[in-house]
């Protein structure tokens, strides 16, 4: 009977740890999202243009300072920072770059 209640102790204890992990990554996550969306709204209202992207390691540059992230991996460029970080798109207007870049799953 000890054991059993050992183990049932012990059962609720993960189940409670792991509750508590995802109650802290769900957090974090909007934080992080709510974050983004303050940044980026502040980018457009100065009427930056902003290219989408899809998160992946050959992103280039430096998250939060060169892009911006969504907890769903949709990611955004400034204008000007994604031209300085991919030049072979330098050659593209920007409504056709954006247009490209929003077909393709990471630039």
């Amino acid at each position: 009977m000890r054991k059993l209640r050992a183990v049932f102790v012990l059962l609720i204890g993960v189940g409670l740890g792991w509750l508590g992990w995802k109650g802290y990554t769900l957090v974090d996550a909007v934080t992080s999202d709510l974050a983004t969306a303050q940044v980026l709204k502040s980018r457009l209202a100065e009427g930056e243009r902003l290219v989408p992207a899809r998160r992946s390691k050959e992103l280039r540059g430096d998250a939060n300072k060169d892009y911006w992230c969504f907890a769903d991996g949709t990611c955004f460029y400034a204008m000007a920072r994604f031209r300085f970080l991919y030049p072979s798109y330098n050659v593209l207007d920007d409504d056709v770059l954006i247009n490209e870049a929003r077909n393709k799953p990471a630039p």
